[in-house]
């Protein structure tokens, strides 16, 4: 099989763009008009120059290494920078596609990009280009350094909305595996969906709705390319040259070009000619733009990874599933959020769309923890009611069984539309209500009775307070300062801009969502 690739918009810096050792040094301005200049997405690389090992020595490789590094300081936890990288590598017998490799007790990044370069038969400057393309390991630098840029450097063996294969988790195997497999494409070029001198549908995005451009391979290099990160650019992806294009834009080809041409012009091709667009475009829906964007605004640490891609019924009802959730879209209604693994949209509300809490609100619903009102409102601004607060725990606990076997308290009977929850409330020892024997239920919930309700409702973990209070309006021996201060200790709430927690204000319903997307881990 293919080895798929992740997407990355990689944007190189300007610095580290312009600078070459002797032979390699970037074109004028007047030379290359565009960085672009010269894409041919069917002939992306020629053989001859693929296939090169002897295009840089050893010393060669360190020092470029070290030169577009220069200026890398390595992360706080010790993550170093590539010219400074050293790792055993060790000794394997030769292959089909690979000579035979000696055990190194202290290579470097760059002394394996040389010695796999060797062995495999493959141009170092493409393998130097790839890892650039797929981590920015040559000019990440300080805290951008990151342990799993080595073990993704290549990208190898990290199949789209799959995760990245363990094998594959270290510097070496990436590189060395890259290489090895661009072999493999050119023994056994029967075995792979890109060919040399076909004509072949390649997909714009992995996201299918995006279509297929049909492109004539030129070259089993090209082909090889497109083997491991299938998939063309767009026009608007060209168009952006080393920007951000559209919803089906991918950039891997684009920017293996790009950075080929500036950093090892004499391999890239010589052409000044514009880019070549492929044909036919790619096709991109407000279906897919809108999803997409949202989950961009919701970011990846609330979506998780996504698990596959946007798919769309006769009706026009979309979904594109992630970990931690689904995002689904309807012309009528645009995009709203579902819990991960259920099969239809959630209930969405007239007048939620505009809520500072809107992504938490649509949580509550798709978790079936609100349901709002019969009118379709959600009235997020409405202080929640007490009784309503004693339901949404119930909810979110997993609405477990449970009988009443007497009335708790003296004003909620057993006709009230929440008694059971409210009397599940009391057994659990969520709420103790008032010293009169009332629970008072529609009164409105206190931001102080809320972190109370909270606290008891997660198990009442152990916490001392801070000796300095986090709050200006929350002072030690303020009634439940210490559950308080949990709501904050545990991520749940900020507090104001102010300094303050504004302990006695009402619980908006909307904040209320919040809250509980928070507590849940959102």
């Amino acid at each position: 099989m293919p080895v798929l690739r992740p997407l990355r918009a990689l944007a190189a810096a300007a610095a580290a763009l312009a600078v070459g050792l002797a032979g390699w040094a970037a074109p004028t301005p007047a030379s290359a008009a565009s960085p672009l200049d010269g894409f041919d997405p069917g002939n992306l690389i020629s053989d001859a120059a693929f296939y090169r090992p002897g295009a840089m020595t050893r010393a060669e490789v360190t020092a470029f290494v070290t030169q577009i590094g220069a200026a890398c300081v390595p992360n706080a936890d010790k993550t170093p920078c590539l010219k400074d990288y050293t790792v055993p590598t060790p000794a394997l017998t030769a292959t089909a596609y690979c000579a035979a490799l000696a055990a190194n007790p202290a290579n470097t990044g760059a002394g394996i990009v040389a010695d796999v370069a060797t062995a495999c038969g493959i141009n170092p400057q493409v393998l130097l280009v790839l890892i650039q393309r797929e981590s920015s390991l040559l000019t990440r630098s300080g805290s951008q350094l990151t342990r799993q840029m080595y073990n993704q450097a290549t990208g190898a063996g990290c199949p789209d909305f799959t995760g990245c294969a363990p094998d594959w988790a270290s510097y070496f195997a990436q590189v060395y595996g890259a290489a090895e497999r661009f072999q493999k494409y050119r023994q056994h070029p029967e075995r792979y969906n890109h060919r040399a001198g076909t004509t072949v549908q390649i997909a714009y995005h992995p996201e299918t709705t995006c279509g297929k451009a049909s492109v004539y391979l030129q070259n089993q290099a090209t082909a090889g390319l497109y083997n491991y990160t299938p998939y063309v650019p767009n026009q608007a992806a060209i168009a952006a040259v080393s920007g951000t294009g559209d919803a089906c834009s991918t950039y891997g080809n684009r920017n293996f070009h790009r950075i080929l041409r500036a950093w090892f012009p004499a391999t890239a091709s010589g052409s000044t000619a514009p880019p070549i667009a492929p044909s036919p475009p790619a096709t991109v829906t407000p279906a897919l733009t809108e999803t997409l964007a949202r989950a961009s605004q919701l970011t990846a640490a609330r979506t998780g990874n996504a698990l596959a891609p946007m798919t769309c019924t006769a009706a026009g009802v979309c979904s594109k599933r992630y970990a931690n959730l689904t995002i689904w879209w309807t012309a009528a209604r645009r995009t709203t959020l579902g819990v991960a693994g259920v099969t239809a949209p959630p209930a969405s509300y007239t007048d939620a769309a505009s809520s500072g809490f809107r992504n938490e609100v649509e949580w509550l619903t798709a978790r079936r923890i609100a349901t709002g009102w019969p009118d379709g409102t959600f009235r997020p601004a409405q202080p929640i009611a007490r009784d309503a607060m004693a339901a949404f725990l119930h909810r979110a606990a997993g609405a477990p069984a449970f009988t009443p076997t007497r009335q708790t308290f003296r004003d909620v009977t057993p006709d009230n539309p929440f008694y059971r929850e409210i009397e599940w409330a009391a057994s659990v020892g969520i709420t103790t209500g008032y010293p009169d024997g009332t629970y008072r239920p529609l009164e409105p919930v206190r931001r102080d009775a809320m972190a109370a309700f909270l606290h008891r409702a997660s198990g009442s973990p152990a916490l001392t307070p801070p000796a300095r209070a986090t709050f200006t309006d929350v002072p030690a021996g303020l009634p439940f300062r210490a559950e308080i201060e949990w709501l904050v200790a545990s991520g749940v709430t900020t507090g104001y801009p102010d300094g303050t927690y504004r302990p006695w204000d009402p619980v908006s319903r909307e904040a209320m969502a919040a809250f509980l997307y928070r507590r849940a881990g959102g």
